[in-house]
């Protein structure tokens, strides 16, 4: 496992944090992520900035921290404007925290914010990833990497499907029975397809929002 070098240069470290559900703001998510980092950075002698890049509620499966208003977006902008300099450290839990979109998608990603010259380091397991390391031949950490990135997302890719078949047979299921929103009406033919309720047409003439 690399470590840190030991140089009496300065190392500057920015902590990344990210939770994908609203539902885990009740909990500790954030503050354990970055325990984790504040820990690390003391370890290896590594000065943590104040300003952090918190993610909270965005989803990494949809990429919604790599938006315009995403704080890793923030990041990578900060980098290519040169206010994030080159020799950083990004410190986050574990990758699938950077994402859980497809693992080539991620490789790409993180072969983007490395070639900026930024150490990448996942807390959980103590790995870095750097140029120096890629540039090494190192075959093993770049398996871990994609074997890491491909459980995330198989992870999130199942929880989804999951979620639209419950969705859907929840939806089936009010159909069956009749039950649907009162603007709507279940067409009597299939049991399965929705129209307007005839006796709520003045739906249709509301204005288009597009």
């Amino acid at each position: 496992m690399e470590t840190p070098s030991n140089s009496k240069v300065t190392k500057i470290g920015y902590s990344y944090a990210r939770y994908s559900n609203g539902k885990q703001a009740l909990g500790s998510s954030i503050k354990r992520q970055v325990e984790m980092t504040q820990g690390y950075c003391r370890q290896h002698n590594i000065k943590l900035s104040d300003l952090r890049f918190d993610d909270e509620a965005y989803s990494g499966f949809h990429g919604e921290h790599l938006k315009e208003d995403g704080k890793l977006k923030l990041f990578i902008t900060l980098c290519e404007k040169g206010h994030i300099n080159s020799g950083s450290y990004l410190l986050c839990e574990c990758l699938d925290r950077l994402g859980r979109l497809d693992p080539f998608t991620m490789v790409n990603l993180l072969n983007e914010i490395i070639q900026k010259g930024i150490i990448i380091v996942t807390t959980e397991d103590e790995e870095v990833y750097s140029k120096d390391r890629l540039r090494s031949g190192d075959t093993f950490q770049l398996l871990k990497a994609v074997l890491v990135l491909s459980r995330g997302y198989n992870e999130s890719m199942t929880k989804s499907r999951r979620n639209k078949d419950d969705w859907n047979r929840k939806r089936q299921k009010q159909y069956k029975n009749g039950a649907c929103p009162h603007w709507l009406e279940v067409d009597e033919k299939d049991r399965k397809s929705t129209r307007l309720n005839s006796s709520h047409t003045d739906i249709s003439r509301m204005p288009s929002s597009a």
